[in-house]
């Protein structure tokens, strides 16, 4: 059901491309809904540029001339450092880890997407959007309780543990 054209037909090709960037959009509307940085253009551009050179990678493969995981762990790394732009760092805070962690995951869905089985890819999207929907709220939540909470090391009237 989930597998279509081989990605390397021109119909495969495109039906692929479109699921690919279907998927950078979904990743993309949550961060731009909840007003995080990389919305949707950010990661649609992350999953079919991704997406994109993996092909690349399937087709010279195809002619007998490449290695399928060398594209790929280039991507890795490149992303890396499209993240590492987005971290800020003020004072005793950093943000923009999440939006970092989130381009990569997005270069995966990319990756993903030039399976026959697009399935991985679907799946693995659906996850971040979930992750960001349920889990993220979670997170603030937990850390805004954290800040108003007591801990041992409130305490200054007493050092016990020397």
């Amino acid at each position: 059901m989930w597998e279509v054209n081989s990605i390397l037909s021109v119909s495969g090709f495109l039906i692929h491309l479109l699921v690919a960037s279907a998927l950078g959009y979904a990743i993309g509307f949550e961060r731009q809904w909840t007003k995080h940085q990389a919305g949707t253009v950010t990661s649609m551009m992350v999953v079919v540029g991704s997406f994109a050179f993996t092909a690349f990678a399937f087709l010279l493969a195809d002619a007998g001339n490449a290695d399928l995981t060398r594209i790929p762990g280039q991507i890795v790394t490149g992303i890396g450092f499209l993240g590492a732009g987005v971290i800020l760092k003020e004072g005793g805070t950093v943000r923009g880890l999440t939006t970092a962690a989130t381009i990569w995951a997005a270069a995966a869905v990319g990756i993903l997407a030039c399976l026959d089985n697009m399935l991985f890819a679907v799946a693995v999207a659906g996850a971040l959007v979930l992750l960001h929907l349920f889990f993220h709220p979670l997170s603030v939540w937990i850390d805004k309780n954290r800040r108003h909470a007591k801990t041992r090391y409130d305490h200054d009237d007493d050092d016990t543990d020397e």
